[in-house]
């Protein structure tokens, strides 16, 4: 089983951290470690895509890439949308 090395970013915290998770994992683990230090309430991004709780790992990350850790304007009505 290959594992993915990944950083799992949160901007509005200022914070990040090296995550590595197997590549048949499911996206939802990820946001299961993103709830944990943070709290809920987000949408996880690989560059300009949203990454869906049941992709895998591997088929979206890659090794070395950084996902964001975004507010979800669902969850924070006060976050304004464009």
């Amino acid at each position: 089983m290959e594992m993915v090395r990944f950083v799992l970013r949160n901007r509005s915290e200022g914070m990040s951290m090296k995550v590595e998770l197997a590549e048949n994992e499911a996206v939802s683990e990820i946001g299961g470690v993103a709830s944990e230090c943070w709290g809920g309430g987000f949408m996880l991004s690989s560059g300009y895509d949203l990454l869906r709780p049941e992709d895998r790992v591997g088929d979206r990350i890659s090794d070395g890439d950084v996902i964001d850790v975004v507010p979800d304007p669902d969850f924070f009505p006060e976050v304004r949308r464009i």
